[in-house]
């Protein structure tokens, strides 16, 4: 056994496990469905080389006086600490509630869950459950990718993977190391200086406490394909990413609806060291970028620029969760400000692909254990085919602080929002988002 110290996010995610009481919540779960001949028992072996080759699947949290360590354990009896295989049928989110919500005991528990539930020979669902302070949106990628090739290897269809270069215990270390020399001095300097005297976002106030609460948490919606086509040519002929043009016009629908506040806090890879690229673990930063105001007169074009001008001085600094910040933002006067979350991936969502399987599907969950900001907006691009590229929100809400309806509507309007897109740079935002 091996011990490290707790890394920034992980100390960050073990205080949000410990005292915000609500089970489940930091649980990042996937579905498969499996249509077709399976070979249990390899896939069984390539869950258990899974957690042999990414370490901070075997890693627990301990409190050691006033530091966080992790300790990592030895690949040791894998199948019984994670596995679970039965023969059942869990068509219902009923069924896949216990899965995907049951808390981890990260002091105990190793922090992934697997199960393989066999409804016939030709049809199987796995899931994948695993906690926040093992794992990241990219991380997730890695996973599924991972868990297809080892399967391929186990079946002896390809080689063995090539070892990860990095191990999440060593980008502990390797931040602790920053910290001690002074080397995110400057990144805090920067967030110093840009965010003095911001306030973060605050929704208008339609945005009340819901009188009824229900269990569902999450809205999804498909952008259509057209839309999708626009926000590649907007982006293209304004040579900006799609994620600044797609943050650009979030930022007016906010606005121009009335939110005040100058800071949305935003969530970033940090994958900045190649040596990491394929390490699993939680890497990712969440930053508070200080974006322009949006007046009557300015245009798509000019916000689209200050928008990316933000991104790209954040990616210079991103080393440094804003958490970690001395707190220079301040706050609105008028009511506690909902806390709010914007995260944009591309190409980071891959489909389990297994050998000689006819068809696998990934599958939704519109209940939600809850969230660790009272709403998340991730907007998710991922392509099928060459040809088929998608795009589509996911809303992560808590149901006791915000209305489902309420939520709906704002999705569709940021999905309608980015299909009146201008195709001429120099359209006025107002005027665009009114016709």
């Amino acid at each position: 056994m091996r011990e490290t110290g707790a890394s920034t996010g992980q100390r960050l995610l073990w205080l949000a496990e410990r005292y915000r009481g609500d089970g489940g919540a930091l649980n990042v779960f996937s579905c498969f469905r499996i249509v077709g001949h399976l070979d249990r028992s390899v896939l069984q072996l390539a869950i258990v080389d899974l957690v042999h080759r990414h370490e901070i699947l075997r890693t627990t949290l301990h409190r050691q006086e006033r530091e966080l360590v992790q300790r990592v354990h030895p690949p040791v009896d894998v199948a019984a600490r994670i596995l679970r295989a039965e023969d059942r049928i869990p068509l219902r989110s009923a069924d896949l509630g216990p899965e995907a919500y049951t808390r981890f005991d990260l002091g105990r528990d190793w922090p992934i869950r697997v199960g393989l539930f066999r409804s016939t020979d030709t049809d199987h669902y796995l899931t994948l459950t695993v906690h926040h302070c093992a794992t990241d949106g990219w991380s997730q990628a890695i996973l599924v990718r991972d868990l297809g090739a080892l399967y391929a290897w186990r079946a002896g269809l390809q080689p063995a993977p090539l070892p990860v270069k990095a191990q999440y215990s060593e980008f502990a270390v390797s931040e602790r190391q920053r910290h001690e020399e002074a080397r995110d001095e400057r990144d805090i300097a920067y967030w110093t200086g840009e965010l003095a005297g911001a306030t973060p976002l605050e929704l208008p106030a339609d945005f009340a406490t819901p009188t009824v609460t229900t269990s569902a948490s999450r809205v999804m919606i498909e952008v259509p394909p057209q839309t999708i086509k626009r926000l590649h040519t907007t982006a293209q002929g304004l040579q900006a990413t799609r994620f600044s043009c797609l943050l650009a016009v979030v930022w007016a629908i906010f606005k121009t609806s009335g939110a005040r506040g100058e800071a949305l806090p935003t969530m970033f890879a940090n994958r900045t060291r190649r040596d990491f690229q394929d390490t699993v673990g939680f890497i990712a930063n969440v930053l508070m970028l200080r974006l322009p105001d949006v007046d009557e007169h300015i245009t798509f074009a000019q916000l689209v620029a200050a928008v990316q001008h933000k991104i790209l001085r954040a990616m210079m600094h991103q080393n440094v969760d804003y958490h970690v910040v001395p707190a220079v933002v301040g706050r609105t006067a008028s009511r506690a400000p909902l806390s709010l979350l914007l995260n944009f991936s591309s190409g980071l969502r891959q489909n389990l692909s297994l050998p000689g399987v006819l068809e696998i599907q990934r599958l939704e969950l519109m209940e939600d254990a809850g969230s660790r900001y009272d709403l998340e907006l991730h907007f998710a691009e991922y392509r099928l085919t060459d040809d088929d590229v998608r795009l589509h929100l996911s809303c992560r809400f808590s149901p006791t602080k915000l209305s489902r309806i309420e939520v709906a509507k704002l999705a569709q309007t940021l999905v309608d929002g980015l299909a009146s897109l201008p195709l001429e740079p120099d359209v006025p935002v107002a005027t665009t988002l009114r016709g």
